[in-house]
């Protein structure tokens, strides 16, 4: 059986505690800046920006809002390629799908 630990021993642990708390919280409050900026730039940006997983859009920018005329809840779910003129639209899936593995469906 392991003894008691001492007073010093405890001591130690405690301050060894504090820091790790010190710096988790460090930690959090840096990601969660970053995180912060992270989504302010897209919302300031005059560009329309998209952000798509595997060619589908899961939000937008303002900017994309005001520049295609759909609201967020109109625009996720659509494909990457659903705001290309269609005509355009099987060279841009061509194109897209050349640099990401993404399936297409020949009515899109």
């Amino acid at each position: 059986m392991v003894g008691k630990p001492t007073y010093k021993e405890l001591e130690k642990r405690v301050k060894e505690l504090e820091n790790e708390a010190s710096d988790r919280k460090q930690a959090e409050d840096a990601l969660r800046a970053s995180e912060e900026k992270s989504r302010a730039l897209p919302e300031a940006a005059f560009e329309a920006i998209f952000l798509s997983e595997k060619g589908i859009c899961f939000k937008q920018n303002p900017a994309a809002e005001k520049m295609f005329g759909y609201s967020l809840s109109e625009a996720v779910g659509m494909t990457n390629t659903d705001w290309i003129v269609p005509e355009s639209r099987e060279t841009a899936r061509n194109n897209s799908s050349s640099r990401i593995n993404v399936k297409t469906t020949p009515e899109g």
